[in-house]
């Protein structure tokens, strides 16, 4: 029977072992015309990734856009979770104010925004492009992204209504917080492990998860005319609670888009717009298989990848009842 010490000579020498394999093997590949795996990189694949933006303008793209062509863009894009004038909805931050409110103290909190915190002007066009809008990122166009830009450094009072944003014009904005940000002099430090008095891993809870942290408070059913709120009707909360199920998956991962329309998603009671959806479909199961697979801006599972094929169908199923639509 091997001991401890028999076993680490093992491990060692079945290491060298494989070193010697491993180096023998370019040689190989290099004797045969290569490995045979991959293909070297494009120019397209190597585009798509490389998309960042540094603070002074690098990176930038071709195109522009007005702080005037933004507004409707910022409209139909961004002013359901950040509100009409970027004041923010429910938790969704605010983009614009908070004005010298970095120095508050106390019950006083800052207020960052792009306005108030932001350094430079590029990196906004980079986060943008590449995480925005929440449901749908990375489909917008370099002229939106500008012009989305543009928009909300006008609402910040940062440039005029006549901006056009484009890589030049766009590296040459001087943001209100730009000399307050230094490079920290204090030195690198490093976390040790903990090894006396530690927590008990056993006591510990899961307080939150990732599912349904997601602020959607402020989203309630709107009117396509003039985004104002209203509550259901009687009728339809009775159908509500009786399938259960159905409601709290629409509660937790359906709400945010279906109850403003964002991206192009039905309001929950439109019933034309469920209608057309339900008879292109071929019916709720095929509406339902439309959801599981993604369709159109929205992603697989409305971007909901934790639940389950079934989950999904009773979510459906909640929303074409609340429509009115095919479920009797």
């Amino acid at each position: 029977m091997c001991n401890f010490r028999n076993r680490g000579v093992v491990m060692r020498f079945c290491f060298l072992i494989a070193m010697v394999f491993a180096l023998s093997i370019p040689a190989a590949a290099q004797e045969s015309g290569g490995y045979n795996l991959g293909r070297p990189a494009s120019a397209a694949d190597i585009a798509a990734w490389d998309i960042d933006i540094r603070f002074d303008g690098e990176g930038l793209p071709p195109g522009e856009g007005s702080a005037g062509d933004g507004e409707a863009a910022y409209d139909a894009k961004c002013a359901s979770c950040h509100g009409d004038f970027g004041q923010g909805e429910g938790r969704w931050p605010p983009l614009v104010g908070g004005f010298d409110s970095l120095t508050h103290q106390g019950d006083q909190r800052p207020e960052k925004t792009v306005g108030s915190y932001w350094p430079y002007a590029p990196p906004l066009f980079d986060y943008i492009r590449r995480a925005m809008p929440y449901t749908a990122p990375q489909s917008l166009t370099n002229e939106e992204t500008y012009a989305i830009v543009a928009y909300i450094l006008y609402l910040n009072d940062i440039v005029g209504d006549d901006f056009v944003a484009d890589a030049k014009s766009l590296a040459e904005v001087q943001m209100p917080n730009r000399d307050n940000f230094y490079i920290d002099p204090r030195p690198d430090v490093k976390n040790t492990a903990c090894m006396n008095d530690c927590l008990d891993a056993d006591a510990l809870q899961l307080i939150e998860s990732l599912t349904g942290v997601t602020p959607v408070e402020h989203l309630q059913m709107q009117t396509s005319k003039n985004n104002e709120t209203k509550s259901a009707p009687a009728a339809e909360q009775t159908t509500a609670q009786a399938d259960d199920g159905g409601v709290k998956i629409y509660e937790a991962s359906c709400k945010l888009c279906h109850a403003a329309g964002v991206a192009e998603a039905p309001l929950l009671t439109a019933a034309a717009d469920w209608q057309k959806r339900f008879d292109e479909n071929g019916g709720a199961q095929g509406l339902t298989q439309s959801v599981i697979t993604g369709k159109g801006l929205m992603p697989p599972k409305g971007g909901a990848a934790h639940l389950s094929d079934g989950e999904i169908a009773a979510a459906v199923r909640y929303m074409l009842t609340r429509a009115k639509i095919g479920v009797k």
